[in-house]
């Protein structure tokens, strides 16, 4: 049998062709179809054919009794009630017709036995984000306890910083409440049913309640959810005691003198008891009693001298007046600061005086963007931070005509590290205040940017000029921490990005591979691969760091001149692996990075039991022994989901046998 070959340059025909059989037909363009959890339809639209309205109404036939959600896709377009779900419930047997108005957008339906529910009922409600204590997986997040459908969930000394939230019912997204708007940050009010996440900024750490409301929640409406959120000071439980132990410690000290007073009384009746050996030795006192008066009559044997008369006093010598001119304070100069390391910056974290060490940043030629300067700059290895070794730290400061400090970025945020490899570097910061976060100027944790330039780097002729670089913090490669030690066993596995995936959003896009810095002209790409558990996992080694665990590694390793062919070195114990296009599209709806993260599904690379592969390519399975190890993973275009909430997509692919130049194949 011939080796049946593909190459990546072109079409995959291979899974184009099963595709056929496998995927489901997408609904043709202009065609408006009903998506959800009816009968033989689905989110997906795995379903469409099935699911077609002619004439804008669709009957389907003998409904069984439940509960269901559907909307409406026009042209890509979704529609349900105020934008939410449409819910409904059949009581028995039924059959359900929806009709959607082309022109108004309304949505209606019908049936002997259907109607819409009258209330919600809730199982349990969960706060989900990025509250430390809660997460974004059902599974793990925090559940909120419930009295007269008022819930509230308490989370103990929460660290500085900025956070989002939601509420959740149910352990699913079908019912969830949020803010009107992205970036709202109040402490209590209306909720909007399936809204945006809600902002929680923190100065400092807090004991923070979290209360949901849902005892006038209407939910045919959708509309009556409230939430508020107490703040508190950390209870000082650990110092209190620590201070009670202290007075008793006061305490046993005053017993201490109390145990000598009896020792002494203990000594008394000691005599007492030696009294009749004192009158048996009496006269032996009244001996020595003699032997004193007989020291008495001692004359001296030199006759006493006159008192020497006091040396008179030195005066005191006058104080020498104080030439030294005092140094009059610096008047205060208002603008953005840079303060942290002390190398850097002239002073440990200045910033109750910054314009006392430095000046302020000044303004860039785009009008927008603050920029600084520091020269001749020693190496960071030996400096010793709280967040780590061999590493400077910075943030921004606002000084106002006052003297007033205001933190930047965030208010708190994370700090902005840099690494100088060499001693005599230039280190020139950038700073922007960004529109994404109006309520508090400037606030985007990633405001903040430092390029480091060695002393024998060429240096921009004009600072000023220097274009701000997309705010995106740039991931580790992995193969700057992946088995660095060599002491885990790994598998190769390669990726073929498709070119759709490409855009300017990749957090590489600025990335230079000769300078290895991110002083390019944009255009590279970088792939990015994700775990969640196992040896190196991204949520281990990159959740404490700025940008979070999500997209994972950057991957910038191509094979045979490929551009669009990546490959990693991946634990084999690792957990399923997710490729993506290391875009981090956030939480913010508006950006316009928000939808252009896209990744592959969950990919076991371990192995495949008998027919357990998608596409049947692998009838017999692929054992465990042989693995994926040295197999390329190629994504089926056809073969996607999208996410109903953020509209971003997921693809499916199948791992082949790779033999070189771009060539692979389902036969070894």
């Amino acid at each position: 049998m011939g080796i049946f070959k593909k190459t990546l340059a072109v079409v995959l025909a291979a899974l184009m062709l099963v595709s056929v059989f496998t995927v489901a037909a997408f609904a043709e363009d202009g065609a408006t179809v009903v998506r959800g959890t009816l009968p033989n339809c689905d989110w997906d639209g795995n379903y469409d054919a099935d699911n077609t309205l002619v004439e804008g109404s669709i009957t389907y036939n003998a409904v069984a009794a439940g509960s269901y959600q559907f909307k409406v896709v026009e042209n890509g377009e979704w529609y349900g009630v105020n934008g939410n779900n449409v819910d409904i419930v059949v009581s028995q047997e039924s059959d359900l017709t929806i009709t959607f108005n082309a022109e108004t957008k309304e949505i209606s339906f019908s049936g002997t036995y259907v109607s819409a529910p009258t209330g919600l009922t809730v199982e349990k409600i969960q706060l989900m984000g990025t509250v430390p204590g809660a997460t974004w997986d059902f599974a793990d997040a925090a559940e909120m306890a419930g009295e007269d459908n008022v819930y509230t969930v308490t989370f103990n000394n929460v660290a500085a910083g900025d956070y989002v939230y939601k509420f959740a019912a149910n352990g699913s997204w079908a019912a969830n409440w949020g803010a009107a708007s992205e970036g709202v940050e109040d402490l209590s009010g209306d909720l909007t049913f399936d809204g945006k996440n809600i902002g929680l900024y923190l100065d400092s750490a807090k004991d923070v309640t979290f209360k949901l409301d849902l005892s006038a929640f209407d939910y045919n409406t959708k509309t009556g959810a409230t939430y508020e959120v107490t703040l508190a000071d950390p209870a000082e439980e650990t110092t209190a005691p620590a201070e009670e132990t202290t007075a008793p410690a006061e305490e046993t000290t005053a017993p201490a003198e109390e145990t000598t007073a009896p020792a002494e009384e203990t000594t008394a009746p000691a005599e007492e008891t030696t009294a009749p050996a004192e009158e048996t030795t009496a006269p032996v006192e009244e001996t020595t009693a003699p032997a004193e008066e007989t020291t008495a009559p001692v004359e001296p044997t030199e006759a006493p001298k006159p008192d020497t008369p006091d040396t008179p006093a030195t005066p005191d010598t006058p104080d020498t007046p104080d030439t030294t001119p005092t140094t009059p304070a610096k008047p205060i100069v208002p603008g953005f600061y840079v303060v942290g390391s002390e190398e850097v910056c002239g002073a440990e974290w200045g910033w109750d005086k910054p314009w006392e060490y430095n000046e302020p940043m000044a303004l860039s030629a785009d009008g927008e963007t603050y920029y600084q300067v520091f020269e001749n700059i020693k190496a960071s290895a030996g400096n010793v931070t709280d967040e780590g070794p061999d590493i400077y730290v910075f943030k921004v400061v606002y000084v106002s005509e006052t003297g007033a400090i205001t933190w930047h970025p965030g208010g708190m945020g994370n700090n902005t590290k840099v690494t100088v490899a060499e001693d005599g570097s230039t280190v020139f910061f950038q700073f922007k205040l960004l529109a994404s976060r109006p309520t508090k100027e400037g606030t985007d944790p990633e405001a903040v940017i430092a390029t480091v330039y060695g002393p024998n780097d060429e240096k921009p002729e004009d600072f000023s000029k220097v274009t701000y670089l997309e705010p995106f913090r740039h991931r580790p490669l992995i193969t700057d921490v992946v088995n660095s030690d060599g002491k885990v066993e790994t598998d190769t596995f390669m990726f073929y990005v498709p070119e759709s995936w490409r855009n300017q959003y990749n957090e590489y896009y600025n990335y230079n591979p000769v300078t290895k810095r991110f002083d390019g002209d944009g255009g590279y790409f970088a792939a990015g691969i994700y775990w969640w558990d196992g040896p190196y996992s991204c949520n281990e080694y990159l959740s404490g760091v700025d940008y979070g665990s999500w997209p994972g590694y950057a991957v910038t390793e191509t094979v045979d001149g490929n551009p669009n062919i990546f490959k990693a070195e991946v634990p084999k114990s690792a957990g399923k692996i997710i490729w993506n296009n290391l875009v981090d599209g956030g939480m913010d709806s508006s950006q316009p990075y928000y939808s252009m993260s896209i990744s592959s599904q969950d990919i076991t690379h371990e192995y495949y039991d008998p027919g357990e592969d998608r596409y049947g390519f692998y009838p017999n399975g692929i054992p465990e022994e042989e693995g994926f190890d040295g197999k390329i993973f190629v994504i089926n275009p056809k073969d996607y989901d999208e996410n109903v909430f953020t509209g971003r997509y997921t693809y499916r692919g199948e791992w082949f046998y790779y033999y070189g130049n771009g060539e692979y194949s389902y036969y070894k």
